[in-house]
């Protein structure tokens, strides 16, 4: 991922499955609009992201600002096709976390059904720090078979103060 733009150049994906098994190699050229994998090349919008950068580029919005009812657009390249992925913003809370009570902005990102996640009217639901850093601190999503849930147990060397600890 190239730091300054938030985009990515590249990735090597390898997966294993029971006795699925397949590999890629994908490169990003978005100087030219265009993603070539194993399977050929596919024309993408700008701003096209992996996955993985997703993440990145997401914790680059303006999520602080935004207001209730928000849906932020993200376009991402995985198995040969660009979806158009994104993540609404619900609103702030606080939670109580293992770190102390957190002030968070609550969101609902726009995943792909099928790959991991169902696509019932259960959602993944992602509440980061309201702070500076939005810090993931919990996440809880169905997935095809159960659910997950994970929680921010630690942190150091943030980039900025958590000043959305509010009482440990």
């Amino acid at each position: 991922v190239d730091k300054q733009s938030i985009i990515p150049w590249g990735y090597t994906r390898i997966s294993r499955e029971g006795d699925w098994r397949f590999a890629d190699t994908v490169a990003f050229d978005h100087l030219q609009g265009q993603v070539k994998g194993v399977k050929g090349q596919f024309t993408m919008p700008r701003y096209t992201q992996d996955v993985m950068s997703a993440y990145y580029y997401a914790r680059c919005l303006d999520l602080r600002n935004a207001k209730p009812g928000t849906v932020f657009s993200i376009p991402t390249f995985l198995d040969d096709k660009v979806y158009n992925l994104g993540l609404t913003v619900i609103g702030r809370e606080v939670l109580d976390t293992p770190i102390g009570k957190m002030r968070t902005i609550k969101i609902i990102p726009k995943l792909i059904d099928g790959k991991v996640f169902t696509g019932d009217d259960k959602q993944m639901q992602i509440w980061v720090s309201d702070d500076d850093n939005l810090i993931p601190v919990h996440v809880e999503s169905p997935v095809i078979i159960g659910s997950i849930k994970c929680e921010l147990l630690k942190y150091k060397n943030t980039r900025h103060p958590l000043t959305a600890l509010v009482k440990k």
